[in-house]
This record gives structure tokens, sequence and C-alpha cells, in this order.
């Protein structure tokens, strides 16, 4: 029972406890957790918070605020302060402070929605989602981005020039057409449309996050997606990849560098995707059984597969390159990964690869890309009679649809007469002087090594296979002795003639 402060007699009801605020965890994840009402507590994740203090601190603030307005009367604004509180980032938390200090002050001409009153550009909700930040605050809604850096290339030299300043709000379809029409006349159908993917993608993030209330862009607004086979695409072939894996031009120079042509192995022989490669670390690779692993990749489907033998010596011959290198390291240091296509055809030319086709673009046909060495690496599979298991396990297709996408050169492979790509370790003269000089090593090992004297019968069985059969040979099986004491001779008719069987 209260007591009153002034006379000590019982009030006949329980003092009022102050509300401090205060947070908890869960499962990993941290949660604040605020009092908006008579006995009525409200939580929210706090998916920017790592420690319980953190999200303690934030937790008793966003109560300061709270009962502010409970005490200013402007209860209907407390359940949207606590979810704009806990997720809030430190600029976005001052601004939501001054917001409370208004409302609670009854000062509402400069009052607006949190949220819309720091909504940014077009230009820092785009870099919001492509540095990540929004799928560490919405971790259940927003995936990581894993061609990052394809979307950002493509943001910055054909979206940003014209609507990087554009207020999220004030972006209407008018901007987003302005940016489909500075298009270039040469680009293909699919790069346009990926470009009208990625100003869809930041302006439905904007509505998502409660920047805007509705999109500006009708459905129907992308354009149609092209048919696969409409556009023309090239490989190499396996006697002109063999010259690249050499890096020789015709006067003997070596003008490949050495990552890059273990880089064109591991692509032709693995079928991983560029961005895969690019993340994969020497912890990815177990060079003692030949695996490969990938936990992280575009279709979000771990995958791992035993690597081709020949790829896996000539890894192993690079990584005795680099005896320093931690498991965090990457397999592949320094190769230019923005600019591997153009590399890519370079390095062709440089070793006297001069087929035209390579190296033209048409309306119709495309130059050689650095993704065409996953088509290098289909026809190469097919092209020896691989299961289509086989082949997805490595490359991450889900459907045979898009795995007969990059069917197109085994039927000219077996007209040409060309063979199976040569072994890795051995086409590139660097890993194949390293193993020749391992194999000779321990080669000399063994010769040195002594002899081992052994106590064990041979009995001939691993030159025979069939000593088994033979008595002579077989040292546990009994002679069978006659109450005369020696073994009695069987004789049996055969060939008109009796023939002695033992």
């Amino acid at each position: 029972m209260g007591r009153n402060v002034e006379t000590g007699a019982d009030t006949g009801h329980r003092r009022a406890r102050k509300s401090a605020g205060g947070a908890f965890e869960c499962r990993g994840a941290f949660f604040i957790r605020v009092t908006i009402g008579p006995q009525k507590r409200l939580a929210q994740h706090a998916p920017w918070a790592t420690t319980l203090e953190a999200a303690a601190a934030r937790g008793k603030l966003v109560q300061a605020w709270v009962s502010r307005l409970r005490d200013a009367g402007q209860v209907d604004f407390v359940e949207k302060v606590v979810e704009l509180g806990a997720k809030a980032d430190e600029e976005t938390l001052a601004a939501l402070g001054a917001k409370v200090d208004a409302i609670a002050g009854n000062d509402f001409e400069r009052v607006e929605e949190p949220s819309k009153a720091n909504a940014g550009t077009f230009r820092e909700l785009g870099e919001r989602w492509t540095s990540g930040e929004l799928h560490r605050l919405h971790p259940d809604h927003i995936d990581e981005k894993a061609s990052v850096t394809d979307d950002e290339e493509r943001l910055e030299k054909h979206v940003y020039p014209h609507v990087q300043n554009v207020p999220l709000r004030a972006f209407t379809r008018a901007h987003a057409d302005l940016v489909m029409a500075k298009l270039p006349a040469t680009l293909k159908p699919a790069t346009r449309r990926q470009v009208a993917q990625l100003v869809n993608r930041v302006v439905r993030l904007g509505q998502f996050v409660g920047l805007i209330d509705r999109s500006p862009l009708p459905p129907g607004w992308l354009p149609k997606a092209p048919k696969a086979d409409s556009i023309a695409k090239e490989s190499l072939l396996p006697s002109e990849e063999a010259r690249l894996l050499a890096g020789r031009n015709d006067a003997g120079e070596t003008v490949v560098p050495l990552v890059y042509r273990v880089l064109y192995a591991f692509l032709h022989r693995e079928g991983m995707r560029k961005g895969e490669v690019q993340r994969l670390t020497w912890g990815d690779v177990d060079l003692k059984k030949g695996i490969v692993s990938l936990d992280e990749n575009k279709t979000d489907r771990p995958r791992s597969w035993v690597m081709t033998p020949s790829m896996a010596r000539a890894l192993t011959a690079w990584s005795a390159a680099h005896p320093k290198a931690e498991a965090a390291d990457p397999v592949f240091p320094g190769v230019t990964w923005s600019k591997l296509a153009p590399h890519y055809r370079a390095h062709c030319e440089a070793v006297g690869i001069d087929r035209a086709r390579l190296f033209e673009k048409k309306a119709n046909k495309l130059r050689l890309r650095a993704h065409d060495a996953r088509a290098f690496f289909i026809t190469a599979g097919i092209h020896a009679g691989r299961d289509v298991l086989w082949l997805t396990d490595r490359t991450g297709h889900t459907t045979l649809a898009m795995l007969r996408r990059y069917e197109r050169d085994v039927r000219r492979w077996r007209e040409l007469g060309e063979v199976a790509p040569v072994d890795a370790h051995a086409a590139i003269p660097e890993t194949a002087a390293a193993f020749t000089a391992a194999n000779a090593a321990a080669a000399v090992d063994n010769r040195s090594a002594p002899k081992v004297a052994t106590t064990e019968k041979c009995t001939g069985r691993d030159l025979n296979p069939y000593a088994l059969r033979r008595r002579n040979l077989k040292p546990s099986r009994k002679k069978r002795a006659s109450r005369f004491g020696r073994i009695p001779r069987v004789w049996r008719w055969a060939s008109r003639r009796w023939v002695r069987v033992y």
C-alpha cells in the first residue's frame, strides 16, 4: 500500500513506478523494451546492436522520449517513436530526438514524419543499399548483394549522373524515364533491363523503409527480358586455351602474368562465377583432399565438390609460391576484377589467338567475356560425357534450361577434332616445373629410404590371381594322407584314356 508523504497515512493504492526502459537478448539478437502504457510494454529489434549494454542504453533513451510524449498527452506517437528509435543510426537518432522535442512542446509546424525528414536523395539510398547498411538494418527482408560490384558500376555510369541529387520523395516516373532515355543506343537489351531493375529496386527499397508511401513506377514499367538465344556468344577452343595458359607469344616471351593464367585455368575447369572466385579464400580450399567449398554464392545454395586433379596440382604449386598466405587471404591476389573481361581478351591477343569472332562486336553478338569461361567449362564437360548433376554441382545452376544456355560449342569441337583441355598443372610452365621438381625430390627420398626386411611368406597372390587354386602356393591347405601314409593317386577317364589328376 502507498503512504502519503505529508500525513503518513495510507493512500489505498500503490505508487506508480517510473519506467526506465531496458533491453534483452534472444537467440543472438538484441531487443529494446519500452513501457508505452499501463501494464503495456513494447519490444523492438535493434539490428545494429552488438552488445546488450549498447541495446540497454538505447532502450533507456527511447523510454525517456516515450515518457515525455505520454506526459505531454501525445500517446499516438509513442509506438512509431519506439519502432524508429530501435532501428535508427546515430544521424537518424539525432533527427528523431529533435522531432520528439517538437511534438512534446506542441510545436507541430516543424514536425514531419522522422523517416521522411531524413529521406535524402536517390544516391544516398542507393549507396546505403550497395554498402550493405540496409541489409544490416533489415536482415530478414533485404538480402546482401552478391553482385554488388556490377551494380555499383551500372549505377555510377548510367543512373547517378541524371538523378543522384533528386530527393526520393520528389522522384517520379519522369526521372526514371529520363535515365532510360539517356542510355547509349549501343547497349544490349539485357543491359538496359538491368539498369531499369536497379532504378526500380532503389525506389521499392524507399517504399519498404518508409521513405515514400508508394512507388511512382507502375507495373509493367520494366522492359521485357530478352530471349536467351537472341544474342550470339563465343568461348575459347581447347587448343586456344592451351596457348593462353602457356602465356607466351611467338617470340617465346611470357606476356601473361602467372596469377591470370592460374585464374583462367581455374575458371575453365571448375565452372565458378567471377564473383565467387573473387571472394574465394585459402580457407575455402582443402588442397590435401582437393575439395573447394562455396558457402556464400549468388543462389544462396552452399556447394562443395572435388576439384579436377590437374587443377588441384596447379593450386598446390600456386600455394607454394605464397607460403605466408592466411586462411582469410584471397586465392588470386592482384587481379583487377572490374576489368577482367578486357584483360581476358588482351591476353588472348597477346599470345597469338587471332580468331576474329572472339573480338568482334555486332548488334546481335557479344565479344569474348570473362563469363564465357563458364561456357568453356560446360562445353568441356558435355564433350567429355559428364552428367548433368556433375555439372550443376560446380556451376550452381538449378534448372536444365539455364545449363543449356552455355551448350553451344560441343558439336563444333567434335567437327574440328578438338581434344579435351590439357592438364592445368602441365599447361602452365611454372606449375609444371614445380610439379616436376617435387616429383624428383620425392623419388630421391624414396631411393634413400632404408628398406625394411619382412618375414611375411610370399604366396604369389599379388602376382598370380589364380594362386588360391594351386596347392603348392596355399600354405594353409593341408595335404590329405591315406591310411598307408601317402597321398593316393587319383585318376579319371578322359579322351578314351585314364588321366592322372594328382
